[in-house]
């Protein structure tokens, strides 16, 4: 919705969009993040080994958006547990509200509002704004990671973007309101 970790999803919706212009059906399964570091799991001595595997387990579990669809869900995980997929299946066969899915429809929205983040960043370059207006929320502290720090101009105290987390579900609900209007 900022712009922010945009890349998988562009690179998603440009392949779909690529395919589509070659004639042949294109849909978005999703994307996926695979965590590259295993973390140290915390045992005891007395954990049984079945313990410690669903442990080191739960760290195999991507994250990601993917796309609603039963058939394309099973063939990424058979029995949709959550073990290595963000998907979770409620005892009645509802997906659980923790599973992170979009309908097709809302893929669209999504791929309709990050084709215009792209847009407006393309014509902010070539119009030459590219003004020091930082990002400042927990997970992207103002400049503490910062390559370019020394060259862009910004200063302490300069005003800086303050965004909020939001959970998919008002991603979404936000993308349909705003494709409504």
């Amino acid at each position: 919705m900022h712009g922010i970790n945009l890349q998988m999803l562009l690179y998603l919706f440009t392949l779909e969009e690529h395919w589509k212009k070659q004639g042949e059906k294109a849909i978005p399964a999703g994307v996926l993040y695979l965590p590259v570091l295993e973390n140290y799991i915390n045992t005891q001595r007395e954990d049984l080994p079945e313990e410690t595997r669903k442990k080191r387990e739960k760290q195999w579990t991507m994250s990601g958006l993917l796309l609603e669809q039963e058939e394309s869900l099973r063939g990424m995980e058979q029995n949709l547990e959550g073990l290595f997929i963000p998907v979770w299946k409620n005892k009645d066969g509802s997906y659980s509200a923790y599973s992170s899915i979009a309908s097709y429809e809302q893929m669209g929205q999504l791929s309709q509002k990050i084709e215009e983040l792209i847009v407006s960043m393309a014509e902010n370059l070539a119009e030459g704004k590219i003004p020091a207006y930082p990002i400042d929320t927990a997970q992207y502290p103002t400049c503490d990671y910062c390559e370019y720090r020394k060259v862009c101009g910004y200063e302490t105290g300069d005003p800086v973007r303050e965004i909020s987390k939001k959970d998919r579900r008002t991603i979404l609900k936000e993308l349909e309101e705003q494709n409504n209007v």
